[in-house]
């Protein structure tokens, strides 16, 4: 199972956490799902380094407010880490092992509930 995991203090992040929340039960800091459980994190999602040593999950999925450069919003879906330098967090020249199931499934579901 999945751990979604959300910083309190990123709109988006946290905007979602709540809709998603509202459906589950809450378990101590945990909110439980039937696919996947989430977590409000009080520190920043770049810095959560710390995520793993304390939960036993089998993947954990950031929501998070992302910008690009041309200004164009988008949603994205995408593994995290670390080409080379770690100018954001993580470690140098470490990347996550990617979930393309989850990531195929999230496209899947946004294309299906486009309005």
């Amino acid at each position: 199972m999945e751990l979604l995991v959300a910083y309190q203090d990123d709109p988006a992040g946290n905007n979602m956490a709540k809709f998603l929340s509202s459906k589950m039960k809450k378990d101590g800091e945990i909110f439980r799902g039937e696919n996947y459980d989430l977590l409000i994190i009080h520190t920043p999602a770049i810095s959560a380094d710390w995520l793993e040593e304390k939960y036993d999950y089998d993947g954990f999925i950031f929501l998070s407010k992302h910008a690009a450069e041309s200004g164009v919003l988008a949603l994205t879906c995408h593994s995290t880490g670390n080409f080379s330098d770690a100018k954001f967090g993580g470690n140098d020249k470490q990347m996550a092992i990617p979930h393309p199931n989850i990531q195929k499934k999230y496209l899947q579901t946004l294309w299906e509930n486009k309005s």
